[in-house]
């Protein structure tokens, strides 16, 4: 996990195919459901932050690349506003230079 300047977090992920996200997501063509990029997320923000946060909002969520096993991704988070004890993130997981998934997450804690 590394932390620029601007608070931009990042960090390296390999899901390994014997990961239980790829359980049933599906049997012929294992996908990364699109919950363990929250999830992911969630891992550097707690890992930066503390263990206590807690997302309350995901917005503008689309996913533009299906991720399989053993795939190294990126997770860049970018923080984007902060009130009231509430923080805003807009993140990115990248798998090489392609953007696998994008969005938005609110946390307290």
């Amino acid at each position: 996990l590394s932390t620029a300047p601007d608070g931009t977090l990042k960090a390296r992920v390999r899901i390994p195919e014997s990961s239980a996200w790829f359980s049933g997501h599906f049997p012929s063509r294992p996908v990364l459901p699109g919950i363990a990029h929250i999830a992911m997320v969630m891992d550097v923000l707690r890992k930066a932050h503390g263990s206590q946060l807690t997302a309350i909002a995901v917005k503008r969520l689309r996913f533009r690349l299906a991720v399989g096993p053993n795939d190294e991704l990126w997770v860049t988070v970018h923080p984007t506003l902060s009130a009231a004890g509430r923080t805003t993130y807009s993140f990115q997981t990248t798998r090489d230079t392609q953007t696998a998934c994008t969005g938005g997450i609110t946390v307290e804690g």
